[in-house]
């Protein structure tokens, strides 16, 4: 590939990468009422980027340039959690401890990438907060492992937090 064809592509990777952004925003703004035409983009949207970085030879772990946010670990996220799901989770983590708390909440979405913490459009509304960050994490690779590590960090082995265990492992 040349050098012009190689730029080409690293452009279209970012300008997807930014669009799946939005979308990831838009969708959790909807919460569990997001229309199927933003799920579907955001899944068609996936599916670019991966190609994008196919040709490219590149991950997603790929460093940013100078300047570039940084950017999803991975962007073919596993089997998407459908809204349901996404509520049912958001319910049981809003039972912990950690996640009914406002700032421990904050403390949680630290230990999370970067670019997770970047893509979570935040709510006063605690259910509404929780289901955002749910809906984001849940988006990325190894997302909702890294937010369900950080909120273990708190809740340890309380009754709330083997129920969301139990809850994902069923959901696998």
């Amino acid at each position: 590939m040349n050098p012009d064809e190689r730029e080409h592509l690293i452009n279209l990777l970012d300008i997807n990468r930014r669009r799946l952004r939005a979308l990831e925003l838009q969708a959790a703004q909807f919460g569990i009422y997001a229309p199927p035409h933003i799920m579907i983009e955001i899944k068609d949207t996936q599916r670019e980027i991966a190609e994008l970085e196919r040709k490219l030879g590149t991950s997603a772990t790929t460093e940013p340039k100078a300047g570039q946010a940084e950017q999803p670990r991975d962007v073919e996220a596993p089997r998407p959690l459908d809204n349901r799901q996404l509520a049912t989770l958001a319910e049981l983590l809003l039972r912990t401890s950690a996640m009914r708390s406002r700032t421990t909440r904050e403390t949680i979405l630290q230990q999370l990438p970067t670019s997770i913490q970047n893509a979570i459009l935040r709510s006063d509304n605690p259910k509404a907060d929780v289901l955002n960050i749910v809906r984001v994490a849940s988006s990325y690779a190894g997302g909702l492992e890294e937010l369900l590590a950080a909120v273990r960090f708190f809740e340890e082995d309380s009754r709330e937090m083997l129920a969301v265990e139990r809850f994902v492992a069923e959901l696998r």
